[in-house]
């Protein structure tokens, strides 16, 4: 073994995760995007419905484009808080109903040619060569991405000598 960290796990790294997988990774980004073409594309509709049906007045279809626009802009503007605002309430749900996302206390050791993850309830082995994607976060954490939708979560502070 090389390397050995015991790793303990809070609600707010869990969430910082998501936040940053959500929003912010690799993975996310043509989500994002594609979100994004999406509110577009129904507010584009929203005005063509309002120009093209008959029955209002001139002013209330320049209103009803206004707000139609605005709110897209809102919705543009706002789409990576709405996002942080679902997981908040996603993760409260699993937290209610008993069940969290992440191990809170695990060893992960690194060797040769693969890592291991040991929790209380299973011990899983990961070769290097399985390894997606290494993301460092602001200086405060390192996502292992064994997946496009998993990894391993290790906090900088844990590499701190002290």
């Amino acid at each position: 073994m090389k390397f050995k960290f015991k790793i303990r796990l809070i609600d707010k790294d869990y969430l910082d995760f998501n936040v940053f997988h959500s929003t912010r990774s690799y993975y996310s980004r043509n989500m994002i995007i594609q979100y994004r073409i999406i509110i577009a594309v129904l507010f584009a509709l929203g005005i063509f419905l309002i120009v093209f049906t008959r029955g209002f007045s001139d002013p209330s279809v320049i209103y009803g484009i206004i707000i139609m626009i605005i709110s897209c802009v809102f919705f543009q503007v706002l789409i990576k808080k709405f996002i942080v605002f679902a997981l908040k309430l996603q993760m409260k749900a699993m937290k209610n109903s008993g069940k969290i996302g992440y191990s809170p206390e695990s060893t992960l050791e690194f060797y040769e040619n693969y890592f291991s993850e040991i929790t209380p309830q299973v011990k899983h082995e990961v070769k290097y060569s399985a390894v997606e994607r290494i993301s460092i976060v602001d200086k405060e954490m390192i996502y292992i991405y064994v997946s496009g939708t998993s990894a391993y979560i290790l906090p900088i502070y844990y590499f701190e000598s002290g």
